[in-house]
Order: C-alpha cells, then sequence, then structure tokens
C-alpha cells in the first residue's frame, strides 16, 4: 500500500452486539490493527465479520433478510461500533427491528446513502475465489459494491436502474403493449447511460491498480487486462483511461438503438436482454506481451487466486486514494483457500497500516510475526465476553 503514515484515519476501537445472529451478547474494546478470530465453524466468526461489514459496507455478503439478523426467539437486535482517528470519537448503531434497518451516528438517524464511505470496508470470503470462474454477475456486484462505497451518485444511479429493470421485467412478464415498454426504455437508455459511465469512470482509477497488483503477485512474469464489454455494442472498453473516449451522450445512444433493435425478442423471451446488468468483465492473462487470454478459461487455479489477490488489494488502494481514508480489510475464512505461498504475499502486500480483521479454523496458517502482532480471540468466548 501507498506511504500515508501522516495521515490520521479512523480504525474501530470498540464493538458491540446484542441479539445479533447467535449472540446474545458481545463486547470487544481495545480493538487492536489486526484481529484474528479463531474457532471451528459454527460458533459466531462469521457473524462478527457480518455484523462489521453491515457497519462498514452497510450490507451483507450473506444476503440474508434483516429479519435473520436477530437473534431467535428476540424482537431486535442492535450492533454498536465506536471509531476513531486519534482525536475524535464516533459512535454507529444499528437497529434491527420489523424487517428494517435503521442507522444512527452520535445518536442522530441516518440514511444509508449518508453513511457510504464514512468508513469504508473491503471483504474478502472463500466465494470470492470463483470471481474469474463464476458468472458475469458476480464481476459486475464486484465492481458496482466498491462504486457505491464510493460515490453517492453511483449509489443512486444503481438503484434507480435497478428499479427500472425490475419494471421492465415485470411489464414484459405481464405482456404490456410495447408502446409502454418503448417509453420505459427512454429512460432506461438515460439512466443506464449514466450507470456505465460511472463505471467506467471507476475502472479508470482500479484498473492501474489491479494490473500492478497482479503484476507484482506473478514477480513480473505475468500480465493481467481487464475488458468491458457492453451488451448493446461489439466495442470493447480495454485501454484505459475510457470514461475520457466515451461521453454518456454516446452511450445513451448506442444503448437506445440497440433497446429498439432487441424489443420483439424481449417480448417473446419476457425478459430484458440488453442494458448494463448484462454488460460483461472480462480478465485476461498473458506470459507475453502480445497475446492475451481469458482467464475464465486459460488461467490455472492459481492464477485464478492471484488475480482475486489482486482485485481485493486494488479495492483497498483505490477506496484509500479517492476517500482518503484507509478502509477495513474483513477475510472469513479465506487462508485456508489459499496456499502458503499467496498467505504470505497476501499478508506482506497489506502489510501493518490496513486494519484487518481475519476468522480461521487454524492458527498455523500464520506466521509467528504475524500472530506476534495480532490480538487472538478464540471463540466462542467464555459467555459471550470480552476476550482477554
Amino acid at each position: 500500500m501507498e506511504n500515508t503514515q501522516d495521515q490520521a484515519y479512523l480504525t474501530i476501537k470498540n464493538l458491540e452486539l446484542v441479539s445479533f445472529r447467535n449472540y446474545s451478547k458481545l463486547h470487544l474494546s481495545n480493538i487492536q490493527n489486526l484481529s484474528i478470530f479463531v474457532g471451528q465453524n459454527a460458533v459466531g466468526k462469521t457473524s462478527i465479520i457480518e455484523a462489521i461489514q453491515l457497519m462498514t459496507e452497510l450490507k451483507s455478503f450473506r444476503a440474508t433478510s434483516a429479519d435473520q439478523l436477530i437473534q431467535w426467539g428476540k424482537d431486535n437486535s442492535v450492533v454498536k461500533m465506536q471509531v476513531s482517528d486519534g482525536s475524535r470519537f464516533i459512535e454507529e448503531e444499528l437497529h434491527i427491528q420489523e424487517g428494517k434497518r435503521k442507522y444512527y451516528l452520535n445518536q442522530k438517524s441516518k440514511k444509508i446513502q449518508d453513511l457510504k464511505g464514512f468508513l469504508p470496508a473491503v471483504v474478502f470470503t472463500p466465494d470470492d475465489l470463483n470471481l474469474i470462474k463464476g458468472s458475469n454477475s458476480k464481476r459486475r456486484d464486484s465492481i458496482d459494491s466498491l462504486g457505491v462505497q464510493l460515490s453517492k451518485n453511483f449509489y443512486v444511479v444503481r438503484s434507480d436502474y435497478q428499479k427500472l429493470i425490475k419494471q421492465k421485467n415485470q411489464a414484459l412478464k405481464d405482456g404490456i403493449s410495447s408502446s409502454v415498454i418503448e417509453s420505459i426504455n427512454e429512460v432506461l437508455a438515460k439512466v443506464g447511460a449514466q450507470y456505465i459511465h460511472h463505471r467506467l469512470t471507476l475502472l479508470d482509477i482500479f484498473v492501474p491498480y489491479l494490473e500492478s497488483f497482479y503484476s507484482s503477485i506473478s514477480n513480473e512474469k505475468e500480465k493481467l487486462q481487464l475488458r468491458y464489454e457492453p451488451s448493446f455494442s461489439e466495442e470493447v472498453f480495454s485501454s484505459w483511461p475510457c470514461s475520457a473516449l466515451v461521453n454518456k451522450d454516446e452511450i445513451q445512444e448506442k444503448l437506445f438503438t440497440s433497446l429498439i433493435a432487441v424489443l420483439p425478442d424481449e417480448i417473446d423471451s419476457k425478459r430484458s436482454k440488453v442494458g448494463p446488468h448484462a454488460d460483461k468483465l472480462n480478465f485476461n492473462i498473458s506470459l507475453d506481451s502480445d497475446t492475451f487470454n481469458n482467464a475464465e478459461y486459460y488461467a490455472s487455479q492459481g492464477q485464478q487466486r492471484s488475480i482475486v489477490l489482486a482485485f481485493k488489494m486494488a479495492e483497498l488502494q483505490t477506496i484509500q486514494n479517492r476517500l482518503h481514508q484507509r478502509p477495513v480489510l474483513l477475510l472469513d475464512d479465506v487462508m485456508s483457500e489459499l496456499d502458503e505461498k499467496r498467505r504470505l504475499q497476501f499478508m506482506e502486500l497489506i502489510g501493518e497500516d490496513i486494519q484487518t480483521f481475519i476468522t480461521t479454523t487454524n492458527l498455523s496458517y500464520f506466521s509467528d510475526d504475524i500472530i506476534k502482532g495480532a490480538r487472538i480471540y478464540n471463540l466462542p468466548l467464555e459467555n459471550n465476553n470480552e476476550a482477554i
């Protein structure tokens, strides 16, 4: 990570869970820069990571409903977190009740969009290792999750587009007249163009970091390329910066033209086929300077894992440089999925500056130096009290 040691950053100091998942009450205080939660499966390790993600990234990688976050038999749940940059203390609270989440900052009610970027996070779970071989929707979601942390406008535009696509798909299923679909398409093209432009602008910043980290991980022996392929055009955005090359009006025009052309097919299939929800993000790797191959088909398992490590490091660097705030890093049981070489590489790339929370079933995945610099929590904690 880039050296920015002179700047003070917000870090998590205390965390309290009340009736959250399997915890009646959990209180962690004086939290250090590296926390490792050790224990067998189903003892509550992931629940702690999930709670921190809900307070930072403001979502859960488990993609569950709010009611499922509440401990069985309870009516509500509360998560409290205190953060500080050394000169100020801020308390954030999450209240979960009747299927709803309500956030508070220093006891003042806040909307989710108002908390975006307050204390961002990067989350790494075993599912992320499917980023290369998995569906394109996962790759799109990974980039979008980064975007919504960096920009309120990204969050709003993405939400507006998702509502429009849901409306259009319902209209297609219900057999609504083509004139109604056409009117939806007019708005869809405008909002979709804004959405795509936000993505391209983000990728302008993100991709150079991604390429640089992958090159470092491969000891300068391999190169990585990320290509954005719109669903409405044969054009591929593979040279950066691309937002400077493609303006919103041009995107809107091409998207709307494609929406008109594909409408009969969409009516037959009863689903929307064109737009940013169907665009592709493809990783390509090269062992020389000239030939790139799609990593989905040609990358070894080791290369795939290296791409994911580079992706996560690029997320960290992009957030820090855009928000001037170091993100929290949440690693949920991923060390068991990486070989020893990549575990060491990842921990070295993270360094000592990023506040990191790790869950694991086995401390032997970590070197003695890492263990000495960490606070170890052996789970389950006795009576859910604070670890010693």
